[in-house]
């Protein structure tokens, strides 16, 4: 016995709807932010797609137990994790992996959880910060490559960051790479 997912089975379809504009597009890494989220979606004027991940179906942690009126405005990028080495932007199921990762390898990784993906609703601000301080940035994601989020995502960034992210120098991102 199985989940049947259907057509999303073994997809992260966040690349194919990111593409088209006048929507908002949200994915929660835990169940608090999951109930925030789906708060702000179901108040919200503009159509919203709010992307769930099977891995995170039986997943633990805290959520909202007294106030389940709570809200995360969309726009709103969470630092997970701190850190100076570089910056990991990931979203839905990969933000526990990259934590359970750099924590287990003792990475150096500032790890950003997206939580809203769509065009007008990144934080640029968040994003930027932490690219400024690391000065490299890794996407982590499960989408394909012909419809890839984070193909999306790392254009951007090198249109907005090219010079913060490339002033720490040639060595040290073969480095990171290599790692």
């Amino acid at each position: 016995m199985g989940g049947g997912y259907g057509s999303q089975h073994s997809m992260d379809p966040a690349g194919l709807f990111a593409g088209w504009p006048g929507w908002r597009i949200v994915a929660a890494s835990n169940p608090f932010d999951y109930v925030g989220l789906m708060n702000t979606a179901l108040r919200s004027e503009d159509p919203v797609l709010m992307i769930e991940h099977a891995d995170l179906y039986g997943a633990e942690g805290p959520a909202p137990l007294e106030d389940m009126d709570y809200f995360i405005p969309f726009g709103q990028a969470k630092v997970v994790r701190r850190g100076s080495g570089f910056t990991v932007l990931t979203y839905l199921s990969m933000v526990p992996l990259a934590v359970k990762v750099t924590d287990t390898c003792g990475i150096d990784a500032e790890i950003i959880d997206l939580r809203s993906l769509d065009r007008a609703g990144r934080d640029w601000q968040t994003i930027g910060d932490s690219i400024r301080k690391t000065h490299n940035v890794v996407v982590i994601e499960q989408g394909p490559l012909v419809a890839s989020y984070g193909a999306l995502l790392t254009d951007e960034i090198q249109n907005r960051f090219f010079d913060e992210a490339r002033s720490a120098g040639q060595a040290d991102l073969r480095r990171l790479f290599v790692a």
